[in-house]
């Protein structure tokens, strides 16, 4: 993970700053630490996704297509929309309710497309100068692209310990309906009579082995 997040975007900054300075262009000390920052932001963002959607555990898994789906992604689309199709109020904060919403419905997965979708319609809005960014003064497509990467590394820093925790939720409920299905089956086929009740003296199991 260290040698993809920061060792590769370092090369590639030093590279690309060498070759921009050789040529005459821009200084080398100029462009190396924001070209590394992009190039480390970048991978950052896109390393997750990567792994999220070449996990074929989530694939199996898939997300249920349904009122609520189309409901979650739809609100998604409309609020990345209706944020970067203006310029007059900064309003990204407001990204983040639908942004959670599919990321409790859909963990890994759905953070996988949530992303995508927020990246596909922020940077479009960018390269038409539309957009909360558009009225930041001075400020280059390269620079806007940048603040684009921090708000999709600050999605995806939320979005993960959320995953991780229902990822870890889900795999403690499987292992509970294993462990009680197993004894279950030893019950069942015991020989002595085992007999379970309630705290009211109800009795709510009675093995069959009379």
């Amino acid at each position: 993970i260290t040698w993809i997040v920061l060792i590769a975007p370092a090369i590639g900054a030093l590279l690309a700053s060498a070759t921009l300075a050789a040529t005459g262009n821009l200084g080398f000390l100029a462009t190396l630490p924001c070209r590394f920052a992009a190039h480390a932001l970048g991978v950052a963002i896109v390393m997750p996704l990567i792994v999220a959607l070449s996990n074929k555990e989530l694939w199996k898994e898939g997300i249920k297509i349904g009122r609520s789906t189309l409901a979650a992604y739809g609100l998604l689309l409309l609020t990345a929309v209706s944020i970067f199709a203006q310029t007059r109020f900064p309003l990204v904060f407001v990204l983040f309710p639908p942004f959670l919403w599919v990321v409790f419905r859909d963990g890994y997965l759905g953070t996988a497309i949530a992303i995508a979708l927020v990246a596909i319609v922020s940077l479009c809005a960018s390269l038409l100068q539309l957009g909360p960014l558009s009225r930041i003064q001075g400020a280059e497509i390269a620079h806007e692209v940048m603040i684009l990467q921090l708000l999709l590394a600050s999605c995806l820093a939320t979005a993960d310990p959320i995953c991780a925790l229902l990822t870890r939720q889900r795999e403690l409920i499987q292992s509970l309906a294993a462990g009680e299905q197993q004894l279950r089956v030893v019950a069942d086929h015991s020989r002595d009579l085992i007999i379970q009740t309630d705290r009211h003296g109800v009795r709510t199991y009675v093995s069959p082995a009379i």
